[in-house]
């Protein structure tokens, strides 16, 4: 698929993300596309196919989307908060 999901998001919510995901999953089971978290913190935590963007703390919202744009190489890009 010609897509990649961006969820952006920030560490102080990272305890959300794996019901997030889960959820994400369970709703739509043939989502085979890849999937990012934009986050600004660094992180340890990890998440079965998900991977994790840790663009910075100094960066705004539009600053880490920006960052995460970087990553992506698809022509389609699917955004959620």
């Amino acid at each position: 698929m010609n897509i990649t999901m961006l969820i952006l998001s920030c560490d102080k919510f990272s305890d959300l993300w794996d019901g997030q995901v889960k959820l994400l999953k369970q709703n739509w089971p043939t989502c085979d596309f890849q999937i990012y978290i934009v986050t600004d913190d660094k992180t340890d935590k990890t998440i079965d196919d998900v991977e994790i963007i840790s663009a910075g703390t100094e960066k705004e919202w539009s600053e880490r989307l920006a960052y995460a744009l970087n990553y992506v190489d698809t022509e389609f890009v699917f955004i959620t908060l």
